[in-house]
């Protein structure tokens, strides 16, 4: 993956290739450690994004689609549709106040969680409700888990916003823009200048493995872009 040089206080974006794979000494992308992969999607997973991910399912379980509140379920219901279709899986809805939330976490092997109208707010929740410490769980067992648009953005340190947001701090230092296009600004690097934005068009995914592999799925490729303290 190509840096490129810093011109003035943010440094340009490097595309990271498509469908290359590394697995460096020490991952540039720093993920919670456990067992099963991260793949952060810049929208919807699409069918090859999807059957990708599932071909990486190395478990028995079933299929989980979170859904935020009561009013999300039937969009969940209708992702959970999708997904099990093309992963094969048997699967359910959980809702994020579910008495059973973290008892069929424990016995996923694939999360999905969909696209979301604010990372903020769910980022929110997963703390609040004690929802994101399952879901660490989960991925620590060896649990598959898939973010989707905004939900990805929810996994960064911190969310893009005019008021920057604290995220869930799964990929530490990141500021993640889904639905990424060229020439979107990011705020958050001028204030917090030890971040950097991962950019994910709407059919782009990283996917990260927990021995430190580093996967690109999809077009166009994800961008990079560093704040001015990575130039230090």
């Amino acid at each position: 993956m190509r840096h490129g040089t810093p011109t003035g206080r943010v440094r340009s974006a490097a595309s990271i290739r498509a469908c290359d794979t590394m697995t460096p000494p020490q991952s540039f992308f720093v993920r919670p450690q456990g067992g099963g992969w991260l793949i952060l999607c810049g929208g919807s997973a699409d069918d090859a994004i999807a059957a990708r991910a599932a071909a990486l399912v190395q478990q028995a379980g079933q299929l989980v689609v979170l859904a935020p509140s009561a009013r999300a379920r039937e969009a969940a219901e209708a992702r959970l549709a999708e997904c099990s279709a093309v992963c094969g899986l048997p699967g359910e809805i959980v809702l994020l106040d579910s008495p059973r939330g973290e008892e069929c976490l424990s016995e996923a092997t694939m999360i999905v969680i969909p696209d979301t109208g604010s990372a903020a707010e769910l980022a929110k929740m997963f703390e609040e409700s004690g929802f994101g410490e399952s879901l660490l769980l989960a991925l620590e067992d060896g649990a598959l888990v898939l973010a989707e648009g905004r939900s990805s953005e929810a996994l960064g340190e911190v969310i893009e916003a005019e008021e920057l947001s604290p995220g869930c701090g799964w990929l530490r230092r990141a500021v993640v823009q889904s639905h990424h296009e060229a020439g979107m600004a990011c705020l958050a690097l001028l204030k917090r200048p030890t971040l950097y934005r991962l950019g994910l068009g709407e059919h782009a995914a990283l996917a990260l493995g927990p021995q430190g592999q580093v996967e690109v799925w999809g077009e166009p490729a994800p961008t990079v872009t560093l704040g001015a303290a990575w130039a230090r």
